[in-house]
């Protein structure tokens, strides 16, 4: 060792301060093989985080994951966790042999070799990846820390560092080949806190720190030649920076240069111009960098920023903002929207191109159209698109097909690409106008309890009766009988567990997987006999898993996705009741947790759900199952993004029913909104809306019914009992009554004096038959823009010998008026189950004009009677 350092030059000793400050930064770089130029970061935040909280590591990437290694949070770490990007969780691996930070991690031929580190060491330690193993390799000659690495011709560089008490230029090549050590020529400054990068065979040194201060020096080593040279310095003197090289162009990102302060600063090095440039900072500022490069994006993980220890995480890329546009297509030339007019049952379809020079795929779920009535938009969310046809870096196509009530509408749309780089152009645009016909609607009541409240429960429908089935910490089993209204408790499941999947086969209920006590996930299969009140153990499903979807086609039961181990899965396994077997099959495209099952006409449909099993991001996605094929296909994303909510299918529609939108803190983020897909026309609208906020409930169809059972909203301690049942009814509808006098108006006369009485008609027709709400229709009857009493007027069935309220039933209101010429009328109608009415006399129309002296008048005629018995 001796003779190692007689060998060196040009060693700075300083005296090592004590170190007050505990610093960590991890970034991995996730971006193009080509980079042109002009592009720059964009930068987002990401959710996933580590499980071990820690300082001062080191990172690489093996086959596009992320193994942080080492690191410091109160003690040294010998701790490896496994990061792949896209998901918010970590697995953790082998341990090092032994605890260090500040330590330099490479890698060759896919195996990651950890260097020197504190405490002071010369270890080299070989990890393989494939098998989870390390293993010991020969020392580093000199024992360091702090020190930066770059690999050519698959041999490892150490260059400077801390070797003690000094800052070092020592340059040491590692043969992982020959597992030798030599000895190259020294660095021209010696220096610690240092970062490098490669580029064509040369390693770049940049930054760092020794006695003289914090360093903005550059010098490019020569492998083959063993030589050092000078290069631009960098615009920003700083140490405990992160180096990456991507399309042959250095990125210099974050460090520090004393003080409090710390920087998100990034600048880019041209080896070949010899130039610096500097691109968008991170979001954060923070310090002690070490990089990796995953394919398109960066990663800056954890790290010491100017409020402490951080353990967030900021994605960035280097992008060109893609840019949207009208598609220019058929019905589509000048706007996005087809058709701009239409009634409240048609079907409305946005377009929108979206365009990316770089190729880039846009954002998940996006683009995305936004749509306003009078101003505010709809539902409170935009709704993602579903890919029509062409490439993004020539313009691809997207569409969302909705039915929307009767309204003046705009809308504007929205795009990012996958670095979260926002896309230009402006498409804000007017319509559709709709007007309203009559549709059928949901009528939601209040119907008897459950016995047990509970959430997390299952229900399954057996001869026309509804089984409430588990929930959180209950094995309950409870019958509902839709013909009395009442319940029955019944047999006990044996295992108690929540999330489950259930479904019914030949009479036969079918209890399988969901999670035991406090989350344990199980793949238990139970089936319960309603006709003896039994049950009896079947075999496992083969995976384990809690809130997946579940349904039966031709007497097998599929069961499809879920989350075991906080893993979220997109597995398919199919259940042989007959034969108790199980066997796998083709895997969704898209993992999901607590998403829904429903079929229609032999076809699987799964909606919503979350892609991870912390429950953000939600899924949108609706994916088509094809039995007989064992196919799958993405059809489009439902309207709002929901977890936690029921589904059913009834006459070939589909109804997501309640849920959760974001998280657990917000009272509006517990829905109670019904949402209709039809996958006829792969078009989505909405329903009324249950009565009750409810997540984590239950539902179940007997006949042309929905029932609503359980859940819970906000507070998981407070579950409920209650039960809702919905069936469809449909709006009625207000017309001019249609005689002579009321053809074209709902007031005759429409001039008189204020002796004249005037008769204010219309007609309410209610295809369901329902009668009208009590004390309606009403006729408001304005002057100056107000209700001339305070209130609208009640009207009198004009033939109380009608009884028929589908073909139509008149109703009237007489009355004397005051002198103006300023009145206006409109009317207002709601059936017995508090449907609204729709209909063009709803609109306000101007009349009857009333003048004090009918003297030198245009004459009055008195009121007249048309109208005939069949209201027409």
């Amino acid at each position: 060792m001796n003779k190692l350092r007689t060998d060196r030059n040009n060693y700075h000793c300083e005296y090592c301060n004590t170190i007050s400050r505990v610093i960590g930064l991890i970034v991995l770089l996730w971006l193009p093989s080509q980079v042109q130029a002009g592009k720059d970061f964009v930068w987002k935040s990401n959710s996933a985080h580590f499980i071990t909280a820690r300082s001062r590591a080191s990172a690489c990437a093996v086959n596009n994951k992320l193994y942080v290694i080492g690191g410091y949070n109160g003690s040294s770490l010998a701790t490896v966790q496994e990061y792949t990007p896209g998901n918010t969780y970590v697995q953790s691996k082998q341990n090092m042999f032994n605890a260090r930070h500040d330590l330099a991690v490479a890698v060759v031929n896919n195996k990651i070799y950890a260097i020197g580190g504190l405490p002071t060491t010369n270890i080299v330690e070989e990890y393989d990846a494939s098998q989870n193993t390390w293993a010991l390799k020969a020392n580093m000659p000199t024992a360091r820390s702090g020190m930066a690495v770059g690999v050519v011709n698959n041999k490892i560089y150490a260059i400077g560092g801390y070797e003690m008490n000094c800052s070092t230029n020592a340059v040491e090549e590692y043969d992982p080949n020959t597992n030798t050590w030599c000895i190259k020529q020294g660095m021209l400054t010696a220096r610690h806190r240092v970062a490098a990068g490669v580029v064509n065979g040369k390693i770049y040194v940049i930054g760092g720190e020794n006695a003289s201060g914090y360093l903005k020096t550059v010098e490019e080593y020569d492998p083959v030649a063993n030589t050092w040279i000078t290069k631009a310095d960098m615009p920003t003197a700083r140490s405990w920076l992160s180096v990456e090289v991507i399309n042959d162009k250095i990125y210099a990102i974050g460090g520090y240069a004393g003080g409090t302060s710390c920087y998100s600063t990034v600048e880019e090095y041209d080896p070949v111009a010899n130039t610096w440039i500097t691109k968008s900072s991170m979001l954060t500022p923070r310090y002690a960098l070490v990089t990796s490069v995953i394919e398109r994006n960066i990663y800056a993980i954890c790290g010491y920023g100017n409020s402490g220890y951080l353990n967030i995480i900021e994605q960035g890329s280097l992008t060109t903002p893609p840019s949207i546009a009208y598609t220019n297509g058929t019905n589509y030339v000048s706007d996005g929207l087809h058709p701009e007019v239409g009634i409240s049952t048609g079907v409305f379809s946005f377009r929108i191109k979206y365009t990316d020079e770089d190729n880039d795929a846009p954002k998940t779920e996006y683009p995305k159209v936004h749509i306003y009535n009078n101003g505010v938009e709809i539902y409170n969310s935009p709704y993602s698109m579903s890919y029509l046809s062409g490439s993004y870096n020539t313009g691809a196509v997207y569409e969302y097909l909705i039915s929307l009530p009767a309204g003046l509408y705009s809308y504007s749309f929205e795009a990012y690409d996958v670095a979260n780089a926002t896309a230009t152009g402006s498409t804000i645009g007017f319509g559709p106008t709709i007007t309203a016909v009559p549709e059928n609607n949901i009528v939601w009541k209040t119907k008897a309890a459950m016995p047990t409240a509970r959430w997390g429960l299952s229900a399954a429908v057996v001869n026309g009766k509804i089984y409430a089935i588990g929930g959180y910490e209950t094995n309950k089993v409870e019958e509902y009988d839709p013909n009395t209204n009442s319940w029955t408790t019944k047999a006990n499941m044996p295992t108690q567990r929540r999330g489950i999947g259930v479904a019914v086969v030949n009479n036969k209920i079918y209890a399988i997987g969901g999670a035991i006590g406090s989350g344990i996930e199980t793949n238990k299969v139970e089936e319960y006999d309603p006709s003896n009140n039994t049950w009896t153990t079947k075999a496992d499903m083969p995976t384990p898993r809690m809130m997946f979807a579940v349904g039966v086609i031709d007497n097998k039961i599929y069961a499809i996705g879920g989350s075991y181990n906080i893993i979220v899965s997109s597995a398919v396994e199919v259940y042989d009741p007959q034969n108790n077997v199980w066997e796998r099959k083709s895997n969704m495209a898209a993992a999901r947790y607590d998403c829904k099952f429903a079929e229609i006409n032999n076809k699987i449909y799964v909606i919503g759900g979350s892609y991870v099993s912390g429950y953000i991001p939600l899924s949108t996605v609706i994916e088509e199952y094809n039995p007989v094929q064992d196919s799958w296909v993405h059809l489009k994303y439902a309207l709002m993004p929901r977890y936690h909510f029921t589904m059913e299918a009834m006459n070939n529609k589909i109804y997501l029913i309640g849920g959760m939108k974001r998280g657990y803190s917000v009272y509006d983020d517990y829905l109670n909104s019904v949402e209709e897909y039809d996958p006829s026309t792969n078009c989505n609208g909405y329903k009324n809306s249950i009565q009750v906020r409810r997540a984590s409930c239950a539902s179940a169809v007997v006949g042309n019914k929905i029932y609503v059972m359980g859940g819970y909203d906000y507070s998981l301690s407070n579950p409920f009992s209650s039960m809702e049942e919905g069936y469809f009814n449909n709006a009625p509808l207000l017309e001019f009554a249609g005689d002579e006098n009321y053809v074209n108006g709902g007031v005759y006369p429409t001039l008189g004096d204020t002796t004249t009485s005037y008769a204010f008609r219309i007609k309410y027709a209610d295809i369901d038959n329902d009668a009208s709400a009590i004390g309606y229709p009403k006729v408001h009857v304005l002057k100056g823009g107000n209700d001339i009493s305070g209130s609208p007027f009640s009207m009198s069935e004009y033939d109380t010998s009608d009884t028929d309220y589908s073909n139509g039933k008149t109703y009237q209101y007489t009355t004397a008026l005051a002198y103006g010429n300023d009145y206006t009328y409109y009317f207002q109608a709601y059936d017995s189950y508090g449907f609204e009415a729709i209909g063009l006399p709803q609109t306000t129309i101007h009349g009857p004009d009333v003048y004090t002296d009918p003297v030198g008048k245009p004459s009055v005629p008195t009121v007249k009677s048309m109208y005939s018995s069949s209201g027409t």
